[in-house]
């Protein structure tokens, strides 16, 4: 659950507590696994500010600058023009050896002056100490792969999260053309 939450005795009211239960190992390493690589993209200026973190009585609190699921209130913009800035956002992730693994249209929002930010770590996966292949303990259905595997994953999941109805399926008869068939080269979308 995520709340507003204002400075005490202040009318500034621009942070967010992530308020998260870690009743069991999973869980609590799932938000320790977050915690720690928003802390390592913090140079990046493409996810939340991240003010202080603590656990207390097996739950898990993150304080970050507060964040919108539409920029300035505006409808929506053009697919393309979003997808792009997604597309660029998630690159910039990448070029820190981090790959997200469960993105999806959820996990981006906009900071007061309409910057995208990307959301949700638990899962994702920072290579900078990982060589070859990775299998996430808690995402053992993706298997193992490669920091260019999981690029490359991402970079799918962002264009699936951001077509159409019918490109979503035509990318996902082009996915179980390839997964019948792995001799062939990887889909390119």
């Amino acid at each position: 659950d995520v709340y507003t939450a204002c400075k005490a005795k202040s009318n500034d009211c621009n942070y967010a507590i992530k308020v998260q239960n870690l009743d069991s190992k999973e869980k609590r390493d799932i938000f320790k696994n977050e915690v720690k690589i928003l802390k390592n993209l913090q140079k990046t200026k493409v996810v939340p500010k991240l003010y202080d973190t603590w656990i207390c009585k097996n739950i898990g609190y993150m304080v970050m600058e507060i964040l919108f699921k539409e920029k300035n209130k505006e409808k929506k913009k053009n697919s393309k023009v979003l997808s792009e800035q997604v597309f660029k956002v998630v690159k910039r992730i990448h070029k820190e050896k981090i790959t997200l693994i469960d993105f999806n249209k959820g996990n981006f929002m906009y900071d007061e002056q309409g910057n995208i930010r990307i959301i949700d770590f638990g899962l994702a996966v920072d290579y900078t100490k990982i060589k070859g292949k990775y299998s996430h303990p808690y995402a053992e259905d993706y298997g193992e792969f490669t920091f260019e595997e999981g690029k490359y994953f991402d970079e799918v999941q962002v264009k699936f999260e951001l077509s159409s109805k019918k490109e979503k399926e035509k990318m996902m008869k082009i996915l179980m053309d390839w997964e019948n068939n792995k001799n062939v080269e990887i889909p390119k979308f």
